[in-house]
């Protein structure tokens, strides 16, 4: 968990909270850290909570600057889901449970990949518009139908059980999709002018 308790509120899901999201999560904070920006990034997963993070995870996490040697896995409560800003999955199955359980939560509720990819389309937030704003025109468009399936290009994939090779291309993985939000969200200078 990482907390600055006066923003906005950014969860991060995966199944078990040991892999992606945790890192995930510290990779945000990270670049929330360096932007100044007031958020609490929050991760958690579908199954029950109080497991560590695998020796193979925080190895590869420590390489992005992230340590994740004292995390333990928390469970996600749809109470937990309903004060999100924003909530992000790691595969569309993730995303389709959760939108079964809490429909509100659709607008505000995105694989990490697909997250990435309509925001690259909106271009970076307006200093103008507030992070919730700018998710709306991010959420534009989306058809909960499209969520419908598989789509690999939608999913980052879980290491858990497979070579040490599979949690450093994880941990690659999502350093590149959170420095592509991050300059979205925090864009340096800040984005100026009329919404897109």
């Amino acid at each position: 968990m990482f907390c600055n308790l006066h923003g906005i509120r950014f969860l991060l899901i995966c199944t078990a909270n040991i892999c992606r999201s945790p890192t995930a999560a510290g990779l945000l904070a990270l670049r929330a850290r360096s932007a100044r920006a007031p958020i609490e990034i929050l991760s958690f997963g579908l199954l029950p909570g109080g497991r560590e993070a695998p020796p193979q995870v925080v190895e590869a996490a420590a390489t992005f600057g992230v340590d994740l040697s004292r995390h333990r896995s928390a469970q996600l409560s749809i109470e937990e889901l309903s004060k999100a800003d924003v909530a992000v999955t790691m595969t569309r199955q993730h995303l389709r449970e959760l939108v079964i359980e809490l429909p509100d939560i659709w607008p505000r509720i995105f694989t990490l990949p697909e997250l990435v990819r309509r925001a690259e389309i909106v271009g970076p937030r307006l200093t103008a518009h507030s992070i919730p704003e700018w998710i709306e025109c991010v959420h534009q468009g989306r058809r909960k139908e499209d969520m419908i399936g598989a789509l690999p290009a939608d999913d980052v994939i879980d290491p858990y059980g497979g070579p040490d090779a599979g949690y450093r291309r994880m941990a690659a993985t999502l350093s590149n999709l959170v420095d592509r939000l991050s300059v979205l969200v925090w864009p340096d200078p800040p984005a100026a002018g009329l919404a897109r």
